[in-house]
């Protein structure tokens, strides 16, 4: 699977949270890849509940619309998800 969240507009991510998850997460991912608007990781899914946890700081003041964070199997386009994420106010 390719799991792709995109950040909303004033934020980064917190390498060393990525590090950390991906020693001790509950769903560690073969490869990440981190841009600069975006994080996207590879792996294997099952359909147990796993997680994968990491930070990001933000970087503005104001309301925040965060698009949905979006996964699709490589190989097989029938198979996806998609999650609309919450917006985000920082003072």
């Amino acid at each position: 699977m390719a799991i792709v969240d995109i950040l909303p507009a004033g934020f980064e991510v917190d390498i060393a949270s990525v590090r950390e998850s991906m020693k001790s997460g509950s769903w560690r991912p073969e490869y990440v890849d981190i841009r600069e608007d975006r994080i996207i990781l590879f792996g294997t899914v099952t359909d147990s509940l796993e997680k994968f946890n990491y930070t990001i700081r933000p970087i503005a003041r104001g309301v925040f619309i965060s698009p949905p964070i979006y996964a699709e199997a490589m190989y097989d386009r029938s198979t996806w998800s998609m999650h609309p994420a919450p917006a985000v106010t920082v003072e």
